[in-house]
């Protein structure tokens, strides 16, 4: 069976010779990107299995183009997961003649050399993702969602077939003539943390840390199970004194590994915590390098609760007891001055209940007197033996 997308006759996708899908794609749904992506210079990429994401800087600004394959699989995989290996996938490519696939086709195999597999999202996934993102866009969190200016379904064709395989590795489908991708293109986004960490101020990763705890905790709490890692958690420095999270991937996430099997399930937990226990590694080694009192704390009070082997309600505590504790830390901390603590407080607290705020603005306002004493009593000592 064949179709014609974008003036190219296209092998429609089948699985296992029994389940077959016309072709999803519209020509003209992306048209609307290309002059946004014109002259849109690569600055660097990220993501992970489900997603890359193409950093840009052009005549409209600096843009992030989010890059994720997507086919109704149907999840007629045994394990619920289809892959494709990305080798397979970047060899595959042709750049071709229209302005979407010339821009986005050399720089989707660059980013393809970073991963070995690339996970494939259904189109309701994909949906879903933006219903997230939506939603979330109302919720009580410190960071918001990053601004998306468009999004759309485009065609890429390949020249070869392309195994689609199950987690365990199971050959069960071919891509054929064309891959189906979703654009998202976001605006206001310099980078993702794995690549801006080592450039970024001991307040700047104090702040992201405990934000970070915050709204993976939110999230869990709607029953949306982020998937973020350093790679896949983007930093804007647009209109703030210290940059700023933005999230994205909302398809990317655990949400539809929660029911069924049970050892599928524990499995996606496991992996779910570890990524978060990942993340609070490299933020602390970064302070390290420049506090490492501070750092040894913040990995004291990391301790006091653990990610891994818990299920998600102790999680969602754990979340917001190490966020508490954290914020406990840097207020008594000497690599931050009262101002910089306020500015902590001040941007974390939106994300806290009412009684944590309290508590944490009581500690800083009793911390801060203490200090104004200290200076007082110094300043007097100084002035009588000067008397003297």
């Amino acid at each position: 069976m064949r179709q014609a997308c974008a003036g190219v006759q296209i092998v429609v996708l089948c699985i296992c010779s029994r389940h077959c899908f016309a072709d999803r794609c519209n020509p003209e749904q992306c048209k609307s990107l290309a002059p946004l992506l014109q002259h849109c210079e690569r600055d660097a990429y990220s993501g992970g299995g489900d997603d890359m994401v193409i950093f840009c800087t052009g005549r409209h600004g600096k843009l992030a183009v989010r890059v994720a394959l997507v086919e109704d699989m149907l999840n007629a995989m045994d394990d619920g997961m289809s892959l494709v290996k990305a080798d397979n996938l970047a060899r595959a490519l042709h750049r071709g003649s229209d302005r979407i696939q010339a821009f986005i086709v050399p720089k989707l195999r660059e980013a393809l050399r970073g991963a070995t597999l690339r996970r494939i999202i259904s189109a309701s996934e994909y949906r879903g993702g933006m219903q997230w993102r939506d939603e979330f866009s109302w919720k009580k969190m410190v960071f918001p969602p990053a601004s998306s200016l468009s999004g759309c379904l485009a065609c890429l064709q390949i020249s070869s077939t392309v195994p689609v395989l199950t987690r365990s590795g199971q050959r069960v489908a071919n891509l054929s003539g064309s891959v189906q991708i979703g654009l998202d293109l976001m605006k206001g986004v310099d980078g993702s943390f794995k690549n801006l960490c080592k450039s970024l101020t001991v307040q700047a990763v104090s702040t992201i840390l405990v934000g970070y705890h915050l709204d993976i905790a939110t999230m869990a709490d709607w029953g949306h199970y982020h998937d973020a890692h350093e790679g896949n958690v983007l930093l804007s420095f647009a209109g703030s004194d210290l940059p700023e999270i933005r999230w994205h991937d909302f398809a990317g996430s655990y949400s539809d590994y929660r029911l069924g099997n049970e050892s599928l399930e524990q499995a996606f937990s496991i992996d779910f915590a570890q990524k978060l226990e990942r993340f609070s590694t490299t933020a602390i080694d970064h302070i390290e390098k420049t506090y490492q009192d501070l750092a040894t704390r913040l990995n004291t009070a990391r301790k006091r609760c653990r990610l891994v082997g818990q299920p998600s309600i102790q999680m969602r505590v754990c979340l917001r007891e190490r966020a508490f504790s954290f914020v406990e830390t840097m207020l008594n901390a000497a690599a931050m001055d009262s101002s910089a603590r306020r500015m902590l407080l001040e941007r974390v607290s939106r994300g806290m209940s009412d009684i944590s705020q309290d508590e944490l603005w009581r500690q800083f306002v009793e911390g801060s007197a203490r200090t104004t004493e200290s200076i007082v009593w110094v300043r007097e000592l100084i002035r009588k033996d000067c008397a003297v």
